[in-house]
């Protein structure tokens, strides 16, 4: 994701592959050598690789490299740095590959505590936090080191992406199948099991007790706690299995989930919202259980491509590179310097045209398409396998393609299929 941002810090990629953060840094979260509070994005300047993927947890940070290397920084104390320590490490550091049986990295998810990683074998390790059955490997109990989840407990099908949220995971296969595992609210479920689902999927996202799910026709499901209507649903009722939401057939392309409240990227580059938007939300009451779109003027009137939320903060990148935050602006969690609240959307200093650009802009291989899934737009290149989730021939392509370790871009345009195949 070209950026993700938790409780109280923020990390982005920038086009050419650097790497911005911001907020509290007690911990060492924000990967500049130090344990010092950044009020504005500030540059990491030890991975000496181009960063094409960054994901926040709590407390922690995870990046990953065009080459496939993996770096951690920030708080150790569970193991989630995957570092075989129970420390703190304040400068992104390298896991080394052997740790994933020698495979390449092709995305990372960090919940509050633990951190789930997909290869490029299809393959999904887990660290950190082993409560409630975080790690999905039968037991509670902590690790320190990257453990594969077993094949067998995701049917053996290829994972192309996974999501990590306060105490759960999702993992996404090939075929479009959503396999859970962790907290639950009322227990721990300690290995993956297959979410049953009325369609199939093409890109997923956890926050602390609810899920949300993109088809592979762009339709938005979600599901699990919705106390603050998270799930914009159209109630507060609690949701056990997906249900299609208050979008309707508008398409979607990115969602983004974090303690009680949905963001979710439209096709047509509008950016919407559910759940409680405490600090105003940009356009709303304080709890709003359908979606509802954020006034494109609130945001430059510039076709929006990634969105995420922390804790009562709210971001979203646009076409232009632009970054923009608001809600709660304590600890510079916001970016925006001196400022405690922000109640509507406001441009990040130092981004956009003649700053900094969120979002990468080559084009990538079409196996680290899904861990690049949060910039869906032309921002990536004419020739981008993401051309496949914003384009007319639809998010189930891209999902072939990964499957059949194919080229979904031909001669400018995407390949053709005419129905999803089992594999």
């Amino acid at each position: 994701m070209s950026i993700s941002v938790c409780s109280l810090h923020g990390v982005a990629v920038t086009r050419d592959g650097t790497v911005l953060s911001w907020g509290r840094g007690r911990h060492g979260e924000l990967g500049l050598g130090d344990n010092v509070q950044k009020t504005a994005p500030t540059e990491m300047h030890d991975v000496h690789q181009s960063v094409r993927q960054v994901a926040a947890g709590l407390d922690h940070t995870a990046l990953v490299t065009d080459e496939g290397d993996l770096y951690m920084c920030g708080s150790g104390v569970f193991g989630q740095l995957g570092l075989g320590r129970e420390s703190n490490v304040s400068t992104p550091t390298p896991v080394p590959r052997t740790s994933f049986d020698g495979e390449r990295v092709a995305m990372a998810a960090c919940g509050d505590s633990h951190t789930a990683v997909v290869t490029e074998g299809g393959h999904v390790y887990t660290f950190g936090f082993g409560f409630m059955g975080a790690l999905g490997h039968d037991v509670c109990r902590n690790r320190a080191v990257p453990t594969r989840v077993p094949d067998a407990a995701c049917n053996g099908e290829k994972i192309v992406m996974a999501a990590a949220g306060g105490g759960n995971s999702l993992a996404l296969s090939c075929k479009g199948n959503i396999f859970r595992w962790g907290s639950k609210g009322n227990g721990g479920i300690l290995t993956p099991h297959q979410v049953e689902t009325p369609e199939r999927f093409a890109f997923v996202a956890v926050g602390t007790l609810h899920m949300a799910a993109i088809t592979t026709d762009g339709h938005l499901y979600t599901w699990g706690s919705n106390s603050k209507g998270q799930l914009g649903q159209g109630d507060v009722g609690d949701q056990t299995r997906p249900a299609r939401t208050s979008l309707g057939d508008k398409e979607v392309v990115m969602v983004a989930c974090c303690h009680y409240h949905t963001m979710a990227v439209t096709r047509d580059g509008a950016l919407w919202m559910c759940g409680q938007m405490r600090a105003g939300g940009g356009y709303c009451p304080d709890v709003r259980t359908e979606f509802g779109q954020v006034l494109p003027h609130l945001l430059g009137n510039v076709k929006v491509v990634s969105a995420d939320a922390g804790t009562n903060c709210f971001y979203a990148t646009t076409d232009d590179g632009a970054l923009w935050a608001w809600g709660e602006g304590s600890l510079g969690r916001i970016a925006h310097p001196d400022t405690f609240e922000q109640r509507w959307p406001a441009k990040v200093p130092g981004t956009g045209p003649g700053g900094w650009q969120v979002g990468r802009l080559q084009p990538l291989p079409a196996e680290m398409a899904l861990a690049f899934a949060m910039g869906s737009h032309a921002r990536l290149g004419a020739s981008s396998v993401m051309e496949a989730v914003a384009g007319e021939p639809g998010l189930s392509r891209l999902i072939l393609d990964l499957c059949q370790g194919g080229h979904p871009v031909l001669g400018g345009g995407v390949l053709r299929q005419e129905s999803f195949p089992e594999i």
